[in-house]
């Protein structure tokens, strides 16, 4: 693995602690995802190679109470930091990709995107990350063309771009609205005038935007079932059924079920019975085969992971 990022602990801590580190490649643009100790802080800097010439777009989801931020740097140039963060997201866009707007990329190292550049690419990578691995491999190489269509709107803005990046852009309002939904969850009133108007967009181009999904009243739905399934698959989660209806929105309790069938096949507490079976399952197969172990990253480890800034 490349080498790009030296990392340590800020503090005094000795300690080792665990990491997990997920790498997607598209040809010559990676996508990583790294999860840290929400508890520690970290110190980074790059490894400066003059033959690496990459940019590199960072969101660094940060702490209980810090905002996420998504930043913009050269590889080749220098670039320190701390943080505290628990999941940092990394693009890279190799020169060649966008090679016509390398001046003003060039230009741009170091920036922390804000207004309505910072927005569209969090949306997109969040979206991206999620949708990666279900992608079709002959699907790639037009996912590597919006990248860097996206990219070059945002980052070097112009009419000729933006046509370019709908895609992206598409992508990027559907994961807003995904997170607007899962933040109102619990509110049964909550629908697509009040989605709207969240979003900020207009009510032909919300109902355009989720034309493939059935309507936007279907999408909420589906987001609503999509957590509760998620809810009776947690071993920590023991809330009765008619309770987690509630949770997602549901106020009668048997319109919840009847709703959750229809979509999975099986019934709420039929979800619940099964996950619990598998979990003894898996438990006793680990305890046959012996637990896997944790990986650790011990101080000053290095890593392929860009840090924020």
């Amino acid at each position: 693995m490349l080498q790009v990022v030296e990392l340590d602990f800020a503090g005094s801590t000795k300690e080792p602690f665990e990491t997990d580190c997920f790498s997607w490649d598209l040809d010559d643009i990676k996508l990583e995802r790294t999860f840290l100790p929400p508890t520690v802080e970290e110190q980074w800097r790059h490894l400066l190679a003059s033959d690496l010439d990459h940019w590199c777009l960072v969101l660094a989801h940060g702490a209980k109470n810090a905002c996420d931020q998504i930043s913009f740097r050269s590889l080749t140039k220098s670039f320190e930091g701390r943080a505290i963060d628990y999941q940092v997201l990394s693009l890279s866009l190799p020169r060649d990709a966008i090679r016509k707007e390398a001046q003003y990329l060039d230009d741009t190292h170091g920036t922390v995107l804000k207004s309505w550049q910072g927005a569209l690419l969090t949306d997109f990578l969040a979206s991206l990350v999620r949708e990666l691995p279900s992608v079709p491999r002959e699907d790639l190489p037009g996912l590597r063309a919006t990248i860097c269509a996206l990219a070059k709107a945002c980052l070097a803005p112009g009419s000729e771009h933006m046509e370019g990046a709908s895609n992206a852009i598409v992508a990027g309002l559907r994961e807003r609205a995904r997170r607007i939904v899962r933040q109102h969850m619990a509110s049964p009133d909550f629908g697509p005038e009040t989605l709207g108007r969240l979003l900020a967009v207009s009510r032909s181009k919300l109902y355009r935007l989720f034309e493939r999904d059935g309507g936007v009243a279907r999408f909420i739905r589906r987001e609503r079932l999509g957590e509760a399934n998620r809810l009776l698959t947690q071993a920590k989660h023991k809330t009765p059924i008619c309770a987690l209806a509630t949770e997602v929105g549901f106020s009668d309790h048997s319109a919840f079920s009847r709703a959750f069938k229809l979509t999975y096949g099986y019934s709420p507490s039929e979800a619940r019975e099964m996950a619990e079976a598998n979990r003894i399952f898996e438990t006793q197969v680990s305890t046959e085969a012996g637990a896997p172990q944790g990986r650790s990253l011990p101080r000053g480890a290095r890593g392929s992971n860009p840090r924020k800034g």
